[in-house]
């Protein structure tokens, strides 16, 4: 409508507004007062304009502005559609097939076959207000393709495209077939879709932030995948194949039951017998290279080689290598091979050559692997520098040898790690660099780095749930990670990088034996089942390609800021996100010349198992790089070193993590006793709130520095503190209370001065109590660390806590080798409103020995220890405290801020007085600060505060003191276009300031300093 503009609104009204004048035209209402979810106008023309609104009530109306008006003046509808079991998310109209389809709450797909008598013209615009009036509807499908609410869904000419809660794109035909599903976006919902004009791709945006373009073309002659099964002939009246294998792309391996080896063409589809030996009857293993190598119940093995493939002419040698089975037999590569034995004897056997129909094989290493129920290598691989031989066992055991030494004596694994992979057993080891890959079928594959012959573990990543039977890896020349595996009966090639399943067959499962390769974009399966095998053959398309990156797959709720850099002369902040979907991401944010943000995921952290809440980070002082320690449900806290080396361009980041630690809270307090105990039960519904952390050194001089001080806030009522010592990797719990006796949603830490000038370390604790308690654990830090408690406290009553030498107590040198071997606390100090006894001693060793712990003790007790309690405690809010912030001023006092579910903003100062008691020396809060709760507070400076709330808003707040009392009013409110704001973090870049947001999405603003006024 040139010059005009109709909406549709959502209490089911038509408006026509004329933009050249800025007028409106007609305010048109339908008689049917029903909220509207969806709406889409089918004809362009205002004479003939209709609109088809999906309702709250699950109908589809089509309606008119200019049809019959009722008695109340309102206009009737011309249909209804009715099928729908929930609201209507969507409603698509095809002009060609004349076919009006909806998608629903109720996960389902309908489609009405229009029809209008008298009309035989298929052009909608041709259709007036009378031929719609006429129209008649027939139900054509009810399609379900989805496990959640569908969202949206697009009609092209040959197919239909939705998109879903599921996170899954579905394509359709238009006899309700589903051709293809694809599967990329991480988490849950897509929510938008779009193809082009010439039907040959489309694109979708998901909640994870990511823009994904899918080929339509391949989709739609794909059909399953263009899968292309055949059984080979193999089969035998008196024989069946038992083992099978692929081999130079071009050929299947088979072994009989009866000893036979048999080789099938792919190329001109022939069977030949290599030869028939009864020595290879009902058992045998087999590993194929560019040689052929076999083994049997006799401890014989084989190695079979081709004089020419073209007439099929093979030679095989003989060597009788074990006094028993030939258990496993591995090619570590083209002129390296490893057997396993009786007794666990690994034989190491180097290919010399093979001249005149003979083998040359020498055995240069042999190795002993620990005993174990099924004791033989499982999966191996060498080493990029060929110094360390990796093996897997089916216990699901690592065992790391040194390799390379020139001797034939049995050698014992340097280093293992047991029963990693579960019990189900490791099935792949592969190497990269400096890394070393492992997968199992307890759904894991981990990452290892090498260091001087000796591994550590850098990462565990889940694929998806259910995926749980990892059988290879390959690694991508372009850094993907291709994984193969079963879920359920069927066959699963899948993609880390792309999150999507390239291939899925239908083969009954992983318990039997197969093999895959891929050549160039063509893949080759083969298994054997119910004694036939069955060869696979389908292209190997990407079909998706990623137009912009991902970040989490659901909400973001919580950012902090690693550290800030320079690449290419321009600015970068290195930050770290966590979410609801159990992950942690860091990202790189890079500032172009032109001023433009860009995102960019180094790398992902998969080690919770439930969602991840909050996040604390600080510098380590041993490695260099960063400690973050991340927590959320299950009360699971993981530690993770993180270093990132700076390259000459952004893209090129190199990003090294390392999980130093994970565990569960509940069961660090527990001795192996009570965790044996039956009566112990873990409360899975326990949540980490928030972190924060500090160096030791920061308030003690000389302390041990791998030793850091941990806070958590806790859902079940507890704050939590700790001691993480980043060499043993043991997190020791130091003091609990349940003071706030509510869920724990803040905790951080400030170092305040008193009058005479000391300073002194305090933790500032908030919950939905509506309190913030400020808590000095100095006598507990001490007497943690000093075995003299009695001398400690001497020094600690004198404040003179920060900067303190630890020469001034004990020589420092003994205590550091006294903090590392910390490791077993059997008791821990208690503190609840009911039970308060604390008993402090000191142990034979000089560990502090507490008299409870806060799991499994109901005992009442009487004594009371007031150093279980905050030292000072502030009433704020009305209930949930979720903004927490402070700033020590200029005269030593320290002002803290706060924001609540009550809306308000608090702003109180409080003073250290010489006898070490805390005053409270003014409070100032703004009640209707904003207009839903505060979620981020942050201090800037002495006169600047900044708030963030789920309103959608940023406010900058200016505070003055009138008389030592502090006042405030705004300065200038800012709107948000990320919804439900979680976390905010800030952080200073020379004259710049960065506010960093996060919720349902991620928002960077950045303001001048000279501008914050």
């Amino acid at each position: 409508i040139k010059g005009q503009v109709v909406f549709a609104l959502a209490h089911n009204t038509i408006v026509r507004w004329d933009s050249g004048n800025d007028k409106i035209l007609d305010i048109v209402q339908c008689e049917e007062n029903s909220i509207l979810y969806c709406a889409r106008f089918i004809t362009s023309s205002w004479e003939n304009l209709i609109l088809a609104a999906g309702t709250v009530t699950n109908q589809v109306l089509l309606w008119s502005p200019n049809t019959t008006r009722n008695s109340s003046g309102l206009c009737t509808i011309i249909h209804r559609f009715k099928g729908h079991q929930g609201v209507i998310f969507s409603v698509r109209y095809n002009t060609q097939r004349q076919q009006i389809c909806s998608v629903s709450d109720d996960r389902s797909i309908r489609i009405w076959q229009m029809t209008f008598p008298g009309r035989i013209t298929m052009v909608t615009d041709d259709l007036d207000i009378e031929d719609w009036t006429g129209c008649q509807s027939t139900p054509l499908h009810v399609l379900y393709g989805h496990s959640a609410r569908v969202w949206d869904i697009n009609l092209l000419s040959n197919v239909m495209i939705s998109i879903g809660e599921d996170s899954l794109c579905c394509v359709w035909n238009y006899n309700g077939e589903v051709i293809q599903k694809f599967k990329g976006h991480k988490g849950k919902s897509i929510w938008s879709l779009a193809a082009d004009k010439k039907e040959q791709f489309f694109v979708t945006g998901g909640g994870d932030t990511s823009i994904r373009l899918w080929k339509l073309n391949v989709a739609e002659n794909q059909s399953v995948n263009k899968l292309h099964s055949q059984s080979l002939p193999f089969q035998n009246e008196n024989d069946f194949v038992r083992v099978v294998s692929i081999w130079k792309s071009s050929y299947v391996i088979g072994i009989t039951d009866e000893g036979s080896l048999l080789i099938h063409s792919l190329i001109d589809n022939k069977t030949s017998v290599i030869f028939k030996d009864p020595n290879f009857k009902s058992y045998t293993v087999i590993a194929v290279s560019h040689v052929i190598a076999l083994g049997n119940i006799k401890g014989t093995l084989r190695l079979v080689y081709s004089e020419n493939l073209t007439d099929m002419k093979f030679r095989w040698t003989d060597y009788d290598i074990y006094k028993g089975k030939v258990l496993s037999i591995h090619w570590l590569s083209e002129d390296l091979l490893l057997t396993t034995g009786p007794d666990g004897l690994i034989h190491c056997y180097e290919l010399s050559s093979v001249e005149n129909g003979v083998a040359t094989l020498n055995l240069i290493q042999t190795f002993t692997l620990p005993s174990c129920k099924q004791r033989w290598v499982s999966a191996v691989t060498l080493s990029t520098d060929r110094k360390s031989l990796i093996c897997g066992d089916r216990a699901g055991t690592i065992h790391v040898y040194k390799w390379g030494e020139q001797v034939k004596q049995y050698l014992d694994p340097v280093q293992s790690f047991w029963k990693i992979h579960g019990k189900t057993g490791v099935t792949d080891i592969c190497s990269a660099d400096d890394s070393i890959y492992t997968a199992g079928r307890d759904g894991h594959y981990r990452q290892f780095t090498i260091d001087n012959g000796q591994l550590q573990l850098l990462n565990s990543n889940r694929v998806f749930k259910g995926f749980d039977w990892l059988d290879k890896l390959e690694l991508r020349s372009d850094g993907d990670i291709y994984i193969y595996g079963f879920q359920s009966d069927s066959f699963i090639l899948f993609s880390v990088n792309n999150n999507q399943k390239l291939v899925k067959i239908p083969c009954g499962g992983g318990h039997r034996t197969w093999d895959c390769q891929i050549n160039q974009d063509k893949i080759s399966f083969v298994y054997l089942k119910a004694r036939d095998v069955v060869l696979c053959k389908t292209d190997l398309h990407t079909n998706q390609f990623i137009l912009k990156e991902s970040l989490h797959g659901r909400e973001t709720t919580c950012i902090k800021h690693l550290y800030s850099t320079e690449f290419d002369c321009k600015p970068c902040d290195i930050i770290i996100t966590c979410s609801e979907d159990t992950t942690v991401l860091i990202s790189s944010l890079f500032y172009n010349e032109k001023g433009i943000v860009k995102l960019s995921c180094l790398h992902t952290l998969r080690d919770h198992i439930s969602n991840v809440k909050c996040m604390a980070s600080c510098v380590s002082n041993i490695h260099g790089g960063h400690l973050v320690f991340t927590g959320g449900a299950r009360a699971q806290l993981v530690v993770s070193r993180i270093l990132i080396q700076k390259e000459t361009d952004i893209c090129d980041i190199k990003t090294s993590v390392q999980t130093l630690k994970s565990c569960h809270l509940n069961e660090e307090w527990l001795t192996r006793k009570q965790k044996k105990a039956k009566s112990f039960r873990s409360n899975p519904e326990t949540r980490i709130m928030d972190l924060c952390v500090l160096s030791l050194q920061d308030i003690v001089v000389d302390a041990p520095s791998h030793l850091y001080v941990l806070g958590a806030a806790c859902s079940d009522g507890y704050v939590r503190f700790f001691i993480f010592s980043e060499t043993s990797k043991d997190l020791i719990p130091l003091y609990y209370s349940s003071f706030h006796d509510h869920c724990v949603l803040r905790i951080t830490h400030t170092f305040v001065s008193s009058t005479n000038g000391s300073r002194q370390l305090l933790f500032l604790s908030a919950g939905t109590d509506g309190r913030i308690a400020l808590w000095d654990i100095s006598k507990l830090l001490m007497s943690f660390i000093i075995p003299n408690t009695i001398m400690v406290e001497e020094n600690v009553e004198n404040n003179q806590f920060n900067g303190t030498h630890l020469s001034n107590f004990k020589d420092a040198s003994t205590l550091d080798s006294k903090c590392t071997s910390i490791t077993n606390v059997d008791k821990v100090d208690t503190c609840t409103k009911s039970e308060n006894k604390v008993i402090f001693s000191t142990s034979s060793e000089g560990e502090k020995c507490f008299d409870k712990d806060p799991i499994s003790s109901n005992r009442d007790n009487s004594v009371e220890d007031k150093s279980c309690e905050p030292v000072f405690v502030i009433p704020s809010h009305q209930s949930g405290v979720n903004g927490l912030s402070s700033l020590q001023l200029h005269d030593g006092r320290l002002m803290i801020a706060s924001g609540g579910d009550d809306n308000a903003l608090v702003i109180s100062v409080i003073s250290l007085q010489d006898n070490n008691s805390i005053k409270l020396e003014g409070k100032c809060q703004q009640l209707s600060a904003h207009a839903a709760q505060i979620t981020g507070v942050q201090i800037i400076n002495e006169t600047k505060v900044l708030t963030a709330s789920v309103d959608q808003r940023l406010c900058l707040w200016d505070v003055c003191f009138q008389h030592s009392e502090p006042e405030m009013s705004m300065v200038w409110c800012r709107f948000v276009n990320v919804p439900d704001i979680s976390h905010m973090e800030l952080w200073e870049n020379e004259n710049r300031l960065t506010i960093g947001l996060s919720g349902e999405g991620l928002s960077i603003f950045e303001v001048e300093k000279n501008k914050l006024s």
